[in-house]
């Protein structure tokens, strides 16, 4: 007994249904691991990047903190750097919460396990900057008074402290840029890899 035989029809009309088949699994493929991309992208662009400025942005304002306190006493008119200082003072929370706004941003954005561990790393450096700030607001409003009382002595010991507590400052935010380029190299790295196995599945 004969074996029954696909028509030539039938047999073009599996062809052409496997066809479609193998293209729709390879354009859903495909328009998933682009998802994927763009998104591991977005990360770098619309979060990290203006992250890292805005903390780069800190760290400057920082350097401006200890070139001002190391003339003070050296000047005999400070007005000017007093002027300096109060405006340097009043700018440096604003870009403290600008970078904590931009944590937040980037979490919206859903990054992986390891974006969260360094984000919230990032986080607390960040918040103990501004209670460090907070705190040692007092210490400048000692040092205004005991320059404008002519008391060296007094004002030596205070910008002493001040200086201190700048170095640790600088420290906190070092910390996080170092944290912030080290999220963008990775991610990055990752967002490479990706396209690269985007090419392997097409």
């Amino acid at each position: 007994m004969r074996k029954a035989r696909l028509t030539i029809p039938l047999r073009v009309f599996l062809a052409f249904a496997l066809m479609l088949t193998v293209s729709a699994l390879v354009s859903v493929a495909s328009f998933v691991q682009h998802q994927r991309t763009a998104a591991t992208l977005s990360l770098v662009h619309e979060g990290y990047l203006p992250l890292s400025l805005t903390v780069n942005e800190a760290r400057a304002t920082q350097s401006v903190f200890g070139n001002l306190l190391d003339r003070v006493l050296s000047e005999r008119d400070w007005s000017a750097t007093r002027l300096w200082l109060s405006a340097a003072r009043k700018a440096r929370p604003v870009n403290l919460e600008h970078a904590l706004a931009g944590i937040a941003h980037i979490e919206d954005l859903a990054p992986p396990a390891a974006d969260r561990a360094g984000l919230a790393k990032a986080r607390r450096e960040l918040r103990g900057v501004v209670t460090m700030l907070a705190r040692g607001e007092v210490r400048y409003q000692e040092l205004y008074g005991a320059l404008d009382a002519n008391d060296k002595d007094a004002a030596e010991r205070i910008l002493a402290d001040l200086r201190a507590r700048e170095r640790a400052f600088d420290g906190r935010l070092r910390a996080v840029w170092a944290t912030v380029l080290g999220r963008i190299e990775e991610t990055s790295a990752r967002a490479a890899v990706e396209q690269q196995h985007a090419l392997g599945v097409l």
